[in-house]
């Protein structure tokens, strides 16, 4: 049996311990000095949501929020970035709204052709994530299958500060406003086959895991909690187990028909090739009009129409074979020799 300490002992014993420590191993049981103090009220509310009477913060909207529109119907407004030479924006809407990047070298007939196929065409694209209706569960579903003995696990909400709490809340506010999430109250190889073509589309996935949909009894399986309440995934999130296989065998379902013929599935890029201009717009309408029975939703800053290279996978694909994307050696190039064996480790 050891021998008690005394008050005396106690207290030279406390003051060599750091405060962290004291808070963590001693609690509440012994006469704590200010630092320990504040250690155990960082302690006590960083872990308060384990509690079951835990205050959130309120969700309050700027008074200058209103609930977004899909595009068709209020055209967002959108920062247009400077394009390579070979590139060019177009505009699907009135005054110059609703962007789509083609390629710089078609002619003005051929570019009026193009847009034609977008406009009628026009919901299987995207300007902001208002325009995602979801894939439709009956098509495809995430499921999230547990082993009998599971028992779920609770991971500590991690303290934010005051920047990254107006990223949380803006993310959360998003996702909510467009049904991506829910409040609740508690919880328990294709490269060298896409090459050698002379037209191509490069599509891209509008936040592509977010629109399919998990299936109502597992939604509850995956929540998370943040300084303004508890929510469960409606859609599927980036991140989840399995999330990549499911993507894929929905993308693939889509395009049944189409893959290997002249659509290129890699999880939510799609490329579409063609030999000649009408063949390869006759492609697109016919992947755009899966795209809207699917209500699958692509991303117009990702989309790239009629062009004649683009990079996949980080190699630059053209008519004319393939090439390395150079942008990628340079990183490689201008990235700092290791210095240790952590270095290598993370160069690798």
């Amino acid at each position: 049996m050891e021998p008690e300490l005394t008050n005396a002992e106690l207290d030279h014993f406390l003051a060599s311990r750091d405060p962290l420590e004291t808070a963590l191993v001693y609690g509440e049981d012994l006469m704590i000095d200010a630092e320990v103090e504040e250690c155990l009220s960082i302690l006590d509310t960083s872990c308060a949501y384990l509690r079951a009477n835990t205050p959130f913060e309120e969700l309050d909207r700027p008074e200058s929020w209103k609930k977004p529109k899909p595009s068709i119907e209020e055209a967002p407004v959108l920062g247009l970035q400077p394009l390579p030479p070979h590139l060019s924006y177009s505009f699907l809407g009135s005054g110059d709204t609703l962007p789509v990047i083609l390629s710089a070298y078609l002619t003005n007939v051929q570019v009026e052709r193009v847009l034609r196929v977008l406009k009628d065409r026009i919901q299987a694209l995207g300007w902001s994530i208002a325009d995602i209706q979801g894939i439709s569960s009956s098509f495809c579903m995430h499921k999230i299958l547990l082993e009998e003995d599971n028992k779920p696990s609770v991971e500590c909400q991690r303290r934010l500060n005051p920047i990254m709490k107006e990223v949380v809340k803006k993310e959360v506010i998003k996702w909510l406003d467009n049904c991506i999430i829910y409040n609740i109250s508690d919880s328990k190889w294709m490269l060298d086959r896409l090459a050698g073509h002379d037209y191509y589309y490069f599509l891209d996935g509008y936040s592509g895991y977010n629109q399919i949909m998990i299936a109502p009894e597992d939604q509850e399986k995956i929540t998370f909690t943040c300084p303004y309440g508890t929510f469960a995934f409606r859609r599927m999130p980036f991140g989840l187990c399995n999330a990549p296989g499911t993507f894929q065998r929905c993308m693939m379902a889509i395009f049944t028909d189409m893959v290997e013929n002249y659509v290129k599935v890699f999880m939510d890029d799609f490329s579409i090739f063609g030999n000649s201009f009408d063949d390869c717009l006759n492609h697109l309408d016919d992947v755009l009009a899966c795209c809207e029975e699917t209500n699958l939703v692509l991303n117009w800053k990702k989309c790239h129409f009629m062009v004649r290279e683009g990079i996949v996978l980080g190699h630059k694909i053209l008519s004319n074979g393939i090439k390395v994307d150079k942008a990628k050696i340079e990183v490689i190039k201008k990235f700092p020799p290791p210095v240790s064996v952590r270095g290598v480790h993370s160069f690798l």
